[in-house]
């Protein structure tokens, strides 16, 4: 049989690929033989996850995310030919898979000691708290370099405590932008556990940046009573509960009416922040730390499009606490569907800010 002229994996390139073909997760995010040239929205893989405080897996995420993106349909309603401005995938840093096999263990001992009010290793702690804060510096440096190419920077965790260093380094570059926070938890904790880049404490370490202006969190459904009193207190941080959002669903307000007038809060530059257990149970059944309630896959859609459609720049995202269920790919599907989305609206404020 004949194949001359049909491409091959190793000739497959954007010039030559047919959106038609079938998905291979070998070509790159979504199938798509994306390139960091022509690349508009740049995604960094953090699989760490060594200051989860209850379920683990992930870390797990980014490949999984990987392979199930390349079975996504790539019709985009408000963006034709989508797959053209498919993100490019940064290589993974070997180093942050090494430090998370190296201390993950390690720092479920800290919080077994904790939990069973035994006295813990301080030098092992400030170990944790080290590699946390060399992954959170290699974090910001890719993040540098994809911000000095013109390019937006997207993380994948991972836990929650892996975008900090990308937020970090976009308060390098940008005097004034707000933060949009979906998540179950406030992530208002100090030095939760002791770590203090916890995935419990990024957005109390990201309120302290002067160049974060503000924090507007929605779908929060499970905090503390320390992190209520720091986000009241603070002029920083505005906040929408779950319940609040189903109690004015209950009394006829639509979703839209809700969520516009707390959407004004922000700044013209927002960085959107989305933790998968953000989205209600069935959305998210492998998350390390689930909550009943939250937001549906449409609401949370929605949301992150009318970021854009209010005019507003996106200058950065990251998808965090996607733990792939065993035997399932419900997660790492849902995962991959949010991580298109994100990208995609990244890339349309930017085409409309030209």
């Amino acid at each position: 049989m004949d194949y001359e002229g049909i491409p091959t994996m190793r000739t497959i390139s954007l010039e030559n690929y047919d959106p038609k073909m079938p998905g291979n997760s070998n070509l790159g995010l979504f199938g798509v033989p994306q390139t960091f040239e022509n690349a508009k929205v740049c995604v960094i893989p953090v699989p760490f996850e060594v200051t989860v405080s209850y379920q683990s897996g992930t870390a797990s995420a980014p490949r999984a995310i990987l392979e199930e993106s390349a079975q996504l349909d790539l019709a985009h309603p408000h963006l034709l030919g989508a797959w053209k401005f498919s993100p490019f995938l940064i290589e993974e840093n070997k180093q942050i898979s090494l430090l998370n096999s190296k201390f993950r263990r390690r720092a479920a001992r800290h919080i077994k000691m904790l939990e069973q009010a035994k006295p813990y290793s301080r030098s092992n702690l400030a170990e944790i708290n080290k590699a946390c804060h060399d992954v959170c510096s290699i974090v910001r440096a890719e993040t540098r370099r994809i911000v000095e190419h013109g390019k937006i920077p997207g993380v994948l965790g991972g836990d929650h405590s892996t975008p900090l260093g990308a937020i970090l380094a976009l308060a390098d570059k940008h005097e004034d932008f707000g933060i949009l926070h979906i998540d179950a938890h406030m992530d208002l904790r100090v030095a939760y556990e002791g770590f203090e880049y916890s995935h419990a404490s990024v957005m109390y370490n990201a309120s302290r940046f002067g160049n974060v202006k503000k924090i507007l969190q929605i779908g929060v459904r499970d905090f503390s009573e320390d992190e209520l009193s720091y986000a009241n207190n603070s002029e920083k941080i505005s906040y929408i509960t779950s319940e609040t959002i189903a109690r004015n669903k209950i009394d006829g307000k639509s979703f839209a009416k809700i969520i516009e007038k707390e959407i004004d809060k922000l700044p013209q530059k927002v960085y959107i922040s989305f933790d998968i257990d953000g989205l209600d149970l069935p959305y998210c059944r492998g998350t390390g730390t689930p909550v009943p309630g939250g937001l549906s896959y449409e609401e949370a859609i929605y949301l992150i499009d009318l970021i854009w459609q209010s005019g507003r720049q996106i200058i950065g995202f990251d998808l965090c606490e996607v733990a792939p269920e065993k035997d399932s790919i419900i997660d790492a599907s849902i995962g991959a569907r949010i991580l298109f989305r994100l990208s995609t609206a990244a890339f349309i404020s930017l085409k409309n800010r030209r």
